[in-house]
Protein backbone atom coordinates (compact mmCIF):
# COMPACT_ATOMS: atom_id res chain seq x y z
CA UNK A 1 0.00 0.00 0.00
CA UNK A 2 0.98 3.85 -0.23
CA UNK A 3 1.94 5.68 3.20
CA UNK A 4 2.13 9.42 3.74
CA UNK A 5 4.61 9.07 6.68
CA UNK A 6 3.99 6.08 8.39
CA UNK A 7 -0.33 7.25 7.74
CA UNK A 8 -2.00 4.62 5.18
CA UNK A 9 -2.78 6.74 2.04
CA UNK A 10 -6.01 6.04 0.36
CA UNK A 11 -5.63 7.64 -3.47
CA UNK A 12 -8.54 7.79 -6.00
CA UNK A 13 -7.74 9.38 -9.28
CA UNK A 14 -11.53 9.85 -11.47
CA UNK A 15 -12.01 11.29 -15.04
CA UNK A 16 -10.47 9.67 -18.01
CA UNK A 17 -8.20 9.37 -20.18
CA UNK A 18 -6.63 12.29 -17.91
CA UNK A 19 -8.11 12.60 -13.95
CA UNK A 20 -10.03 15.94 -13.04
CA UNK A 21 -10.33 15.02 -10.00
CA UNK A 22 -7.75 13.27 -7.18
CA UNK A 23 -8.61 12.43 -4.10
CA UNK A 24 -6.19 10.77 -1.03
CA UNK A 25 -6.92 10.38 2.51
CA UNK A 26 -4.50 9.69 5.55
CA UNK A 27 -5.87 8.02 8.58
CA UNK A 28 -4.66 10.42 11.80
CA UNK A 29 -5.06 9.70 14.70
CA UNK A 30 -8.85 8.83 14.84
CA UNK A 31 -10.58 9.31 11.34
CA UNK A 32 -9.02 12.14 9.97
CA UNK A 33 -8.85 12.27 6.12
CA UNK A 34 -6.78 15.08 4.42
CA UNK A 35 -9.07 15.20 1.24
CA UNK A 36 -6.59 16.51 -2.34
CA UNK A 37 -7.96 18.16 -4.95
CA UNK A 38 -6.94 19.28 -8.54
CA UNK A 39 -6.11 17.11 -11.28
CA UNK A 40 -2.05 17.46 -10.82
CA UNK A 41 -2.25 15.41 -7.37
CA UNK A 42 0.03 17.86 -6.21
CA UNK A 43 -2.59 20.00 -4.82
CA UNK A 44 -3.53 19.69 -1.38
CA UNK A 45 -6.66 20.95 0.44
CA UNK A 46 -6.98 21.79 4.20
CA UNK A 47 -7.36 18.61 6.09
CA UNK A 48 -11.15 17.64 6.80
CA UNK A 49 -12.56 16.00 9.46
CA UNK A 50 -14.88 13.18 8.09
CA UNK A 51 -15.97 10.96 11.15
CA UNK A 52 -18.10 13.73 13.47
CA UNK A 53 -18.36 11.30 16.90
CA UNK A 54 -16.54 12.95 19.67
CA UNK A 55 -14.98 10.23 21.22
CA UNK A 56 -11.65 8.30 20.37
CA UNK A 57 -13.44 5.36 18.99
CA UNK A 58 -11.19 3.50 16.29
CA UNK A 59 -12.25 4.19 12.94
CA UNK A 60 -10.20 2.46 10.70
CA UNK A 61 -10.07 -0.02 6.89
CA UNK A 62 -11.87 2.88 4.68
CA UNK A 63 -12.54 2.60 0.95
CA UNK A 64 -13.78 5.65 -1.10
CA UNK A 65 -15.66 5.41 -4.33
CA UNK A 66 -17.09 8.72 -6.49
CA UNK A 67 -20.62 8.56 -7.98
CA UNK A 68 -21.25 10.22 -11.07
CA UNK A 69 -21.64 13.98 -11.06
CA UNK A 70 -18.35 14.31 -8.70
CA UNK A 71 -20.15 13.10 -5.33
CA UNK A 72 -17.76 11.26 -2.94
CA UNK A 73 -18.76 8.26 -0.57
CA UNK A 74 -16.51 7.09 2.30
CA UNK A 75 -17.11 3.73 4.19
CA UNK A 76 -15.00 2.36 7.39
CA UNK A 77 -15.36 0.05 10.39
CA UNK A 78 -16.07 2.28 13.20
CA UNK A 79 -15.92 1.04 17.25
CA UNK A 80 -17.83 4.42 18.43
CA UNK A 81 -21.09 1.82 19.00
CA UNK A 82 -18.62 -0.78 21.34
CA UNK A 83 -19.33 -2.06 24.55
CA UNK A 84 -16.15 -1.96 27.07
CA UNK A 85 -16.79 -5.96 27.14
CA UNK A 86 -16.23 -6.00 23.35
CA UNK A 87 -14.42 -3.12 22.27
CA UNK A 88 -13.75 -4.61 19.08
CA UNK A 89 -16.97 -4.51 17.76
CA UNK A 90 -17.16 -2.16 14.69
CA UNK A 91 -20.32 -1.61 12.64
CA UNK A 92 -19.73 -0.20 8.73
CA UNK A 93 -19.99 3.50 8.89
CA UNK A 94 -20.04 5.63 5.94
CA UNK A 95 -20.14 9.51 5.04
CA UNK A 96 -20.64 11.66 1.66
CA UNK A 97 -19.51 14.58 -0.27
CA UNK A 98 -21.53 16.63 -2.72
CA UNK A 99 -18.71 18.78 -3.46
CA UNK A 100 -16.01 16.49 -4.58
CA UNK A 101 -14.53 15.63 -0.38
CA UNK A 102 -14.47 19.34 0.94
CA UNK A 103 -17.35 18.42 3.29
CA UNK A 104 -19.23 15.75 4.35
CA UNK A 105 -22.27 14.97 5.57
CA UNK A 106 -23.04 13.20 8.85
CA UNK A 107 -21.73 9.95 9.40
CA UNK A 108 -24.82 7.13 8.97
CA UNK A 109 -24.40 3.50 10.86
CA UNK A 110 -24.78 0.72 7.99
CA UNK A 111 -24.86 -1.73 9.83
CA UNK A 112 -25.55 -3.15 13.39
CA UNK A 113 -25.31 -6.35 13.89
CA UNK A 114 -25.27 -7.74 16.92
CA UNK A 115 -21.99 -8.96 17.58
CA UNK A 116 -20.64 -6.45 14.98
CA UNK A 117 -18.90 -7.04 11.81
CA UNK A 118 -15.39 -8.99 11.09
CA UNK A 119 -12.96 -6.19 12.55
CA UNK A 120 -10.09 -7.72 10.15
CA UNK A 121 -12.39 -8.16 6.95
CA UNK A 122 -11.98 -4.65 5.13
CA UNK A 123 -15.72 -2.95 3.32
CA UNK A 124 -15.48 -2.69 0.05
CA UNK A 125 -17.35 0.73 -2.02
CA UNK A 126 -18.46 1.30 -5.45
CA UNK A 127 -20.83 3.31 -7.19
CA UNK A 128 -22.59 2.29 -10.08
CA UNK A 129 -23.04 4.83 -13.14
CA UNK A 130 -26.58 5.12 -12.04
CA UNK A 131 -25.35 6.55 -9.05
CA UNK A 132 -26.23 3.72 -6.20
CA UNK A 133 -23.78 2.97 -3.71
CA UNK A 134 -22.60 -0.61 -2.98
CA UNK A 135 -20.89 -1.93 0.42
CA UNK A 136 -19.70 -5.51 0.60
CA UNK A 137 -18.47 -6.13 4.30
CA UNK A 138 -18.57 -9.68 6.26
CA UNK A 139 -20.94 -9.61 9.28
CA UNK A 140 -20.04 -11.91 12.38
CA UNK A 141 -23.62 -12.95 13.39
CA UNK A 142 -23.73 -14.73 10.54
CA UNK A 143 -20.21 -15.01 9.06
CA UNK A 144 -20.87 -14.59 5.55
CA UNK A 145 -20.59 -11.29 3.04
CA UNK A 146 -22.94 -9.29 2.55
CA UNK A 147 -23.74 -6.20 -0.01
CA UNK A 148 -26.13 -3.42 0.31
CA UNK A 149 -27.08 -1.05 -2.21
CA UNK A 150 -28.56 2.15 -1.56
CA UNK A 151 -28.81 6.10 -2.72
CA UNK A 152 -27.79 9.05 -1.16
CA UNK A 153 -29.79 11.76 -1.79
CA UNK A 154 -27.77 15.27 -2.18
Amino acid sequence: GLFLGDLPLLVLAVGRPQPDLVLAGAVAEVGDRFPVGGPDGRTFADPVRVNDDAGRAGQEYQDIAVLPGGAVILAWLDERDATPLDENRKQVYFASSADGGRTFARNVALTSSDRGVCPCCRPKVAASPGGAVHVVYRDRDREDLFLTRFQVEF
